[in-house]
């Protein structure tokens, strides 16, 4: 046999050699070192939740901070009230949340899966069950909990699976795997009565739309419409909704005369009415069955206020919008202002029995008035379905220089669960 063959043979038993004792040193550690998927502390888990629900609080809110590692859509801070082991109300108290739907949906969406104190007990439970059947040989269930000593739910809880990775030279790493969820709860409150129940009184009190001295049209005779760059055109050409404005009373005629040929429904002039703020025309169809059928077509006066926007703005959210209103031509002072906004929002929302506005504030800030308004909306749930009540705050400015009306911040607060249907 060659010198150069005995030479490659003793270098390949040497690797060969070598490579067993890393095999038997890597199955050696494994042994010793591989993780079991069972640290989990059922029997304290259990008994901190019977100590829980045996103390019987039924009225408690409380901030709920959410941290998903692998999902930080998932991730908020919201202050959530219980009544009777049902989420009523939802305030996200995020920025970033309160302004993006996204987020927001996706928020709302883990705050109902987690539920009040016992559920989210009963969802660590849940986790643990799903993450079990699923663990990797090498992977491990994280679970911290640190207990509130007085009401005995979890103020810090931390579940997540840890990922071991042998490396060589007898070392094992640890990374972080099937993502790590976060939930601290502090500002644990409870009530005596259920909370908000003032709101709830106004949301259902029929005799309340507004605060006293909010501006409001009364006995009108028929419903108010305002003529608009859809109403005046054929289906087929329609497309974004403004209403008009004009100086000319024969134009705005023109404007609801088309719109009335363009409507499933004909209705003849009867009466004509103007104010500083529109032109009227009072259309009426007689309704042999029904009675009588009349709508005050109306258009702005271009010398009070141009719009430049849908008018329903209270209403919608267009962020991808400028936030212009429109354009008000009154005098300067801070009485018309205020007249103008809530005539702004009286409006549409007259014959709508869903919106409310619970308070205003008003004032005036150097080159601009501000208004603002907290409305309450609310949907009302079919038959064995919950109302679902949201309040909004709204906040609209007027530029004394430009003359121009933003609706410069909108933003919902809370969202609290009604009665029964």
């Amino acid at each position: 046999m060659s010198k150069f063959l005995i030479v490659v043979l003793a270098a390949f038993l040497l690797v060969t050699c070598n490579n067993a004792e890393e095999d038997a040193d890597f199955n050696s550690q494994r042994a010793i070192l591989e993780p079991k998927p069972n640290d989990f502390d059922f029997n304290t888990l259990n008994s901190k939740l019977a100590e829980w629900q045996e103390q019987g609080i039924s009225y408690y809110s409380f901030i709920e901070k959410h941290t998903n590692t692998s999902y930080p859509p998932d991730n908020y801070t919201a202050k959530i009230t219980i009544v009777n082991n049902n989420i009523i109300s939802i305030e996200m108290l995020d920025e970033e949340y309160i302004r993006s739907d996204y987020h927001n949906n996706q928020a709302r969406e883990t705050i109902g899966n987690l539920g009040d104190i016992s559920g989210i007990y009963k969802r660590l439970l849940a986790w643990y069950q799903e993450t079990s059947a699923t663990l990797g040989k090498h992977q491990k269930i994280n679970c911290k909990i640190t207990y509130n000593e007085q009401y005995i739910f979890p103020e810090y809880l931390e579940f997540g699976v840890y990922a071991y990775q042998y490396i060589g030279n007898n070392t094992w790493s640890i990374r972080d795997g099937v993502g790590s969820r976060i939930i601290e709860i502090s500002d644990f409150t409870i009530y005596e009565e259920p909370p908000f129940n003032n709101i709830l009184e106004t949301v259902y009190d029929r005799n309340y739309k507004y605060p006293d001295g909010f501006y409001h049209e009364e006995n009108l005779i028929g419903s108010v419409y305002y003529e608009n760059t859809v109403s005046i055109k054929p289906i087929n050409e329609r497309e974004e909704w403004i209403e008009l404005h004009t100086l000319n009373k024969e134009e705005a005629r023109n404007w609801s005369n088309l719109s009335n040929e363009y409507s499933s429904v004909n209705r003849d002039i009867i009466q004509e009415n103007e104010t500083e703020k529109y032109f009227e025309f009072v259309r009426k169809k007689v309704n042999p069955y029904y009675g009588d059928d009349i709508l005050l077509s109306r258009v702005h006066k271009s010398d009070y206020f141009i719009p430049m926007r849908n008018l329903y703005f209270f209403h919608y959210n267009e962020p991808n919008k400028d936030n212009i209103i429109g354009i008000f031509n009154g005098d300067l002072t801070i009485s018309n202002f205020k007249e103008l906004i809530e005539y702004l929002w009286d409006y549409p929302n007259r014959q709508n029995g869903s919106s409310k506005v619970a308070k205003t504030e008003i004032s005036e800030q150097g080159d601009k008035f501000e208004y603002y308004i907290q409305e309450i909306v609310i949907i009302y749930g079919d038959w064995g379905v919950y109302d679902m009540i949201y309040i909004f705050d709204i906040t609209v400015t007027l530029d004394k220089n430009t003359r121009i009306l933003s609706l410069t911040d909108k933003k919902l607060i809370k969202e609290i669960r009604g009665i029964k249907r």
